[in-house]
């Protein structure tokens, strides 16, 4: 079946406005003709799917801006939290996290190994594990 490549593209542009679509396979479904048709129409690197790409981008982008809006003009606690988690430091969302897990020895950073010393610790495990085996045996 021919398809008029241009209709259709007209089609995809009109629905990548809209701002509640954000995926390729929205707009899809939108359209009369297949998914792999719509790519075999619209390469990944054409002119047509890089325009089609920003819209979503552009999309995305006022969606995100309007939750954080929405986040930040919030009154109750989960949605400061939230938006303070968005765009606090590092330091401050560990601070808020009610999951966050040390992965330090109080505090302290953990000792990187030397190659010698991580050397000389596979050595030991593997002289213990020989050891263990060796006593079952």
């Amino acid at each position: 079946m021919a398809y008029d490549k241009e209709e259709i593209f007209k089609k995809a542009e009109e629905i990548s406005i809209r701002d509640t679509i954000y995926f390729i396979a929205d707009i899809i479904s939108y359209l009369p003709v297949s998914t792999s048709t719509f790519y075999e129409l619209f390469p990944a690197e054409s002119e047509e799917m890089e325009t089609i790409k920003k819209n979503l981008e552009d999309n995305k982008t006022n969606a995100k801006e309007k939750i954080r809006r929405k986040l930040v003009d919030g009154t109750d606690a989960a949605k400061l939290i939230a938006a303070y988690k968005l765009i606090g430091t590092s330091e401050e969302r560990k601070k808020l996290s009610t999951n966050y897990h040390d992965h330090t020895s109080n505090e302290k950073e953990l000792k990187t190994l030397t190659d010698t010393e991580r050397e000389d610790k596979i050595k030991e495990l593997k002289d213990k594990l020989k050891n263990i085996e060796d006593g079952r045996a």
